[in-house]
C-alpha cells in the first residue's frame, strides 16, 4: 500500500497554536509503480516525515510505538532474520573457520603511493568465527553510503557497487574453500553485523557509553540509528546482494 496525496485539509488547534493539517487515506497503488508494499510505505513515509513539513518531527507522532523506543523494537521485530546465521551454526549447517572478527577498513594498512594494502591489523580479536561475521562487518562498516556514526542515517544504505566489488574480491580468494551453505549466507550476514552492532551500541548508550569511545552524550544512540537504517536497507536490497555474492561464486569456485 501507499499513501495517497492529501484529499481534504482543514485546520486544529493544538496546545493554543493553529495549525494546519491534512487528510488522507492508503490505497493499493504499489502494483501498477514497480515497487514492494515495503518500498512504496518507505516512500510516503519519509515524504511524510520531511523535517521542513514538521517542524522538524516535533509534528510527527506514532501509534503503539514511541521514538524512544523505536530502535529496539526494530531489533526485537527482526530476531528471526538477526539470528539465522547463529541458528545454521547451531544446527551444523556452518563450519567454524578462523577469523579476523573486526574486519572494518582501518584495520587495514595501505601503501600511501601505490594504495595497495599492505598488512591487517587488530589481530586481538583472531578466533573460531564463521566466514560471514568477517564478510558482513566489512561490508556494514566500508559499503555504507554513511559514515558509521552519521547523523544524518536517512542517507544511510548499502552501496551496491562497493558491495559488488568487495564480493568479487572476497569469492576470488575464497570460492574454492567456502562450503555452498557459507555462500548463501553471506548477503544475509552484512544485515546480521549490521543488527549486531546498532544493538552493542544502543546497549552502551543505556548503560552510560562504557565501551564504545564518544564524542556527545548522543554518539552511540546517533551510531544505532545510523546502523538501523543500513540494516533497513540491506533488507530491501537482499535479492540483489543474494545474487551478486551467486554471480561471484559461480565464477571463481
Amino acid at each position: 500500500f501507499s499513501f495517497e496525496r492529501p484529499v481534504s485539509a482543514g485546520h486544529a488547534f493544538f496546545c493554543g497554536e493553529e495549525h494546519a493539517m491534512a487528510t488522507t487515506r492508503i490505497i493499493a497503488m504499489h502494483r501498477n509503480k514497480g515497487c514492494t508494499a515495503e518500498q512504496a510505505l518507505k516512500a510516503r513515509l519519509d515524504y511524510i516525515k520531511n523535517p521542513e513539513k514538521t517542524r522538524e518531527g516535533e509534528l510527527v507522532t506514532a501509534f503503539a510505538c514511541h521514538a524512544a523506543t523505536a530502535d529496539a523494537e526494530f531489533a526485537l521485530a527482526r530476531q528471526a532474520e538477526m539470528s539465522a546465521i547463529q541458528n545454521a551454526l547451531t544446527a551444523g549447517e556452518l563450519p567454524l573457520r578462523v577469523t579476523h572478527n573486526d574486519t572494518k577498513i582501518n584495520n587495514v594498512l595501505f601503501d600511501e603511493e601505490t594504495r595497495k594494502a599492505l598488512v591487517v591489523i587488530d589481530l586481538d580479536t583472531v578466533m573460531p568465527g564463521l566466514v560471514g561475521h568477517d564478510f558482513g562487518d566489512a561490508i556494514r562498516f566500508a559499503a555504507n553510503f554513511v559514515e558509521e556514526d552519521s547523523p544524518r542515517a536517512d542517507k544511510a544504505g548499502v552501496n551496491l557497487n562497493v558491495y559488488w566489488a568487495f564480493a568479487e574480491g572476497f569469492l576470488k580468494e575464497t570460492a574454492a574453500t567456502l562450503t555452498p551453505r557459507e555462500v548463501e549466507t553471506l548477503g544475509l550476514s552484512c544485515f546480521a553485523l549490521a543488527c549486531e552492532l546498532a544493538t552493542r551500541f544502543l546497549d552502551d548508550y543505556i548503560v552510560g557509553d562504557k565501551y564504545f569511545k564518544i564524542k556527545n552524550a548522543e554518539h552511540n544512540l546517533v551510531r544505532t540509528r545510523c546502523q538501523i537504517a543500513l540494516a533497513k536497507d540491506m533488507l530491501l536490497k537482499m535479492d540483489a546482494m543474494n545474487a551478486i555474492v551467486m554471480d561471484c561464486y559461480n565464477r571463481y569456485r
